[in-house]
């Protein structure tokens, strides 16, 4: 079932606002087909034997699926998981190792949930908020696929 949340003020930081006082995230839930560690992206689970469920389960990382979004916490395998499908999250995993990440930098799934620069034939799932030069967790705005 989709969710979101409504806008609830145009305060900026200035006056006191956080990053949730204008939330504009939107999340989905779904089954672990697997366990899944917090800050990673997740794709659909096409490897499941039943048309029905390869909508309904989720994998980290980019093994035969197509990205849905991001999770905040850890999940075990066959439960519920709540997604990001849009929106902000503060601590994605995201590898700048290999290609430095810089703010505005458009992001592809990779290996182990997590985030890489994405190149011209990626899908792109969402967008570098901060840089990030290092295998660490940074900020990024997930735009919706799913």
């Amino acid at each position: 079932m989709a969710t979101n949340t409504i806008l609830q003020s145009l305060n900026t930081s200035a006056l006191g606002a956080g990053v949730t006082s204008s939330n504009r995230q939107v999340t989905e839930t779904f089954i672990a087909s697997g366990n899944i560690s917090a800050g990673s992206t997740v794709v659909l689970d096409l490897t499941q034997a039943d048309n029905s469920d390869k909508a309904l389960f989720v994998s980290e990382g980019v093994a035969a699926g197509v990205p849905v979004g991001v999770v905040e916490i850890d999940y075990a395998l066959g439960e519920d998981v709540t997604v990001i499908i849009r929106g902000y999250v503060e601590d994605a995993k995201v590898d700048g190792n290999s290609a430095a990440v810089l703010v505005g930098d458009a992001l592809t799934p990779a290996a182990a949930g997590k985030l890489v620069k994405a190149g011209a034939a990626d899908a792109v799932v969402a967008f570098a908020a901060e840089a990030s030069s290092a295998d660490a967790t940074s900020a990024i705005f997930v735009i919706k696929n799913f």
